[in-house]
């Protein structure tokens, strides 16, 4: 698998896929053998901290040093996760590589931020509706006294207003 293969993944995957968690996951495979990294893992940012997604293993820990190349999954400055890859300590990583991540790092933050936007938006409206029913309902319980008063009186016309 290449590059571009990855990022016709992420394009078809987000044109149809609603759990944008999951493929980032699934991703972690194809990004870890372009990188020629022996793991991976992906986590994402949740109240102020990293909550890992998933890892993916390529083969056992090499006798000899590893480093950790993250990968920040940013839009905009504001990090929404990270990817994490560990590779030899002695592997060299080329400016196209590195430009490579560096470009899925900001689609995947993109995607991330627009899902965010996404459920923020999703939480106000219910807040909105919520607060309306609530404030309709406090009206009812405020005005049924009222109205069981004129109804006990005969007075039907002030039980209809």
């Amino acid at each position: 698998m290449q590059a571009q293969d990855v990022f016709a993944r992420l394009a078809a995957a987000l044109s149809t896929d609603g759990d944008l968690h999951a493929l980032l996951v699934r991703l972690l495979e194809p990004i870890a053998r372009l990188s020629r990294a022996r793991a991976a893992s992906v986590s994402v940012a949740e109240g102020g901290r990293l909550r890992q997604l998933g890892t993916v293993e390529l083969g056992p820990a090499p006798a000899g040093h590893e480093r950790v190349a993250v990968v920040a999954l940013a839009h905009r400055g504001r990090s929404f996760g990270q990817y994490e890859l560990s590779i030899a300590a002695d592997a060299v990583v080329g400016e196209e590589t590195a430009g490579w991540h560096r470009t899925l790092g900001a689609l995947l933050g993109l995607a991330l931020h627009d899902a965010c936007i996404e459920r923020e938006s999703r939480q106000a409206i219910a807040a909105e509706v919520h607060d309306g029913i609530a404030q309709t309902l406090s009206f009812a319980r405020l005005r049924l006294p009222l109205l069981e008063e004129a109804i006990g009186r005969g007075d039907q016309r002030s039980a209809l207003r």
